[in-house]
């Protein structure tokens, strides 16, 4: 399995990390996040997920290590779940910050959220 790294604090945020892995048949890419998608920080992520994307593989999109996400990511992700359909997953912490700001604007219910990778 590859692991690539990368730190979103070029976009003027801090307390980021970005994690990429691949699954040995190449099917699947995970992205976890750590810290906060705020000021930003969206763009790098959507690089990210666009490469993940191309490859033709299933994305998931690990926040469950998210404390913080503004509405330009939420945007980000409603986009990214209407152009990858079931090939999009999102991993949200049971509980906290991130988790409650999905359930307060619904989209708990919209997009596709699970608590495992």
């Amino acid at each position: 399995m590859g692991y690539m790294s990368s730190d979103l604090s070029a976009s003027g945020v801090s307390k980021n990390a970005v994690t990429c892995s691949r699954s040995e048949d190449g099917a699947t890419t995970t992205i976890r996040v750590l810290g906060h998608l705020a000021g930003g920080a969206e763009s790098g992520l959507n690089t990210t997920i666009k490469k993940a994307a191309r490859a033709d593989a299933h994305v998931i999109l690990d926040l469950s290590g998210c404390d913080y996400c503004d509405s330009a990511t939420l945007g980000l992700l409603v986009g990214w779940q209407r152009r990858l359909d079931e090939r999009f997953r999102l991993v949200l912490a049971a509980s906290g910050n991130v988790r409650r700001v999905f359930e307060i604007t619904g989209l708990s219910r919209r997009l596709a959220i699970t608590t495992q990778p």
